[in-house]
């Protein structure tokens, strides 16, 4: 359950909540959350449940193992670059569909669309 705890505080720090956020989507008081985030309490099935209905973008196999098929893993040097490029787009929606466009102008260029477009 330890890192299962330190997840959770990740994909909390990752959507920009605080404890007391966190505890009022999952229905709990702000001192239940925290002593879970903490680990004095285990975390039920109940709210496992609830948190994966809540950030369905969260790989629940990651969040229970710590391994994962999806997401950024697998990126190698670039892992940094693409979590800061999807939470940019997060925060920024509106730059999204730039992005967007350029991926799928790429995308139809092929290979070489790089220095075509850039």
């Amino acid at each position: 359950m330890k890192k299962i705890k330190e997840r959770l505080k990740q994909i909390r720090l990752l959507k920009g909540l605080k404890q007391k956020d966190m505890a009022k989507l999952l229905g709990l008081s702000s001192s239940a959350y925290s002593k879970i985030e903490k680990g004095k309490i285990d975390l039920t099935l109940k709210n496992l449940l609830k948190i994966a209905g809540i950030f369905d973008d969260i790989s629940m196999d990651w969040f229970l193992s710590g391994e994962s098929t999806c997401g950024c893993r697998g990126f190698g040097k670039y892992e940094v670059d693409v979590r800061e490029m999807l939470k940019y787009m997060e925060e920024n929606r509106a730059s999204m569909h730039s992005i967007l466009c350029y991926f799928y102008q790429l995308k139809l260029k092929g290979k070489q669309g790089i220095e075509e477009i850039g």
